[in-house]
């Protein structure tokens, strides 16, 4: 099974600048983003946790799709906060509607250090991705990290295939920076 974890960015600086009815916006838009796009690849969430969701695939390549998808949708949503993705796959423990183990573990993990609007997946879950969905997706690697209570761990950055019609400038990466400014009450760095 492939588990995925959907972190919103700069939570607790909106938390700390925004009303209660605005962050409830917030909140509701990034669970309802979630819920569309999860479902739509055939995902299921398992849990939202305020500023975080949890969500599980059959396979790498709806995780993978999932992943990607959101990260797009939140970035070219005016009215939701960008988010960092975490993605594993592998043998999971379901109890009580809720799964648990190592892969669950990592997917965690590999959210708290993705960044902002990427998708961040283990080795095994490319590997996977090459052999079940040979030329959808783009990878490229990232630095090894020994993750708490886990160990040194191989990871990659993962997107769509790049397409020949693709622009040359990032505008998702722009809307990351200013939205990040934005949050952080600093200023952006220029691209």
């Amino acid at each position: 099974m492939a588990v995925g974890f959907a972190d919103m960015v700069g939570f607790t600086a909106m938390s700390e600048r925004l009303s209660l009815d605005d962050l409830a916006g917030v909140v509701d838009r990034f669970e309802e983003i979630s819920l569309d796009v999860v479902t739509s690849e055939g995902g299921r969430i398992v849990k939202t946790m305020g500023d975080e969701c949890m969500f599980v695939a059959d396979s790498a390549r709806a995780a993978a799709r999932i992943g990607v998808r959101l990260a797009e949708h939140h970035t070219d949503d005016a009215y939701a906060a960008d988010v960092r993705i975490g993605l594993a796959c592998g043998p999971v423990l379901p109890a009580d509607g809720d799964y648990f183990g190592p892969t669950v573990n990592l997917a965690s993990r590999l959210v708290g250090i993705a960044d902002p609007g990427n998708v961040l997946i283990s080795a095994a879950m490319r590997a996977e991705l090459d052999s079940t969905a040979p030329g959808e997706f783009s990878f490229r690697s990232a630095p090894n990290r020994e993750l708490k209570g886990i160990g040194e761990v191989e990871m990659v950055w993962c997107g769509w295939a790049a397409s020949p019609h693709a622009p040359s400038v990032d505008v998702g990466d722009l809307r990351r920076r200013w939205r990040w400014w934005w949050s952080s009450g600093g200023m952006p760095s220029q691209p």
